[in-house]
C-alpha cells in the first residue's frame, strides 16, 4: 500500500466518523528542517487528499515529518519527486504506513 492510498480511506469517513478522539494521538513532532505549512500546503495538492478532513490531513503531515526523510521530504515540497518516493514514507515503511492509517481511522 502507498502512502497516499491511505488518504483515499479517509474521504469515506467526513461524514460518517469523527477523527477527533483517535487524532489526539498524532501530535506533530515539528522537530524537522522541513516547514510543516509548506508540507501541508504541497499534500492538499495531491487528488486523494481532497474532502480528507483538515485534521487528518494534519496527522498524515505529521507522521510524514517523523518518518520521512528531511531532503526527500523538501524535494517533493518542490515538485522534484512524488510523495511515494520520499525516504521512510513510502509503501515499503511498515511503521509510517501502521502510523498514516490511525490518522484516517
Amino acid at each position: 500500500m502507498s502512502f497516499s492510498d491511505i488518504a483515499r480511506p479517509a474521504a469515506l469517513f467526513v461524514v460518517a466518523l469523527s477523527l477527533a478522539s483517535g487524532l489526539a494521538a498524532c501530535g506533530g513532532t515539528g522537530g524537522s528542517g522541513v516547514d510543516k505549512a509548506s508540507l501541508l500546503a504541497k499534500f492538499k495538492t495531491e487528488k486523494d487528499a481532497q474532502g480528507v478532513p483538515e485534521a487528518a490531513l494534519n496527522c498524515l503531515v505529521d507522521v510524514m515529518l517523523k518518518h520521512g526523510d528531511q531532503a526527500g521530504l523538501q524535494d517533493y515540497i518542490d515538485g522534484k519527486i512524488k510523495v511515494d518516493d520520499v525516504k521512510g514514507i513510502g509503501p515499503s515503511n511498515k511503521q509510517s504506513n501502521e502510523d498514516g492509517a490511525k490518522c484516517v481511522s
